[in-house]
C-alpha cells in the first residue's frame, strides 16, 4: 500500500521532529510502518 502525500508529509515531519500532534489513527499507522 502506497502512503498518500499527506501521510508522507506527516511522516517526514515526525522524522524531522517538528512535534506535530498526530491523530491517534495516524500514530497507529506510523508505528506499523
Amino acid at each position: 500500500m502506497r502512503p498518500s502525500s499527506l501521510d508522507r508529509c506527516l511522516w517526514r515531519c515526525a522524522m524531522a521532529g517538528c512535534g506535530h500532534d498526530w491523530p491517534a489513527s495516524l500514530r497507529f499507522r506510523a508505528r506499523r510502518l
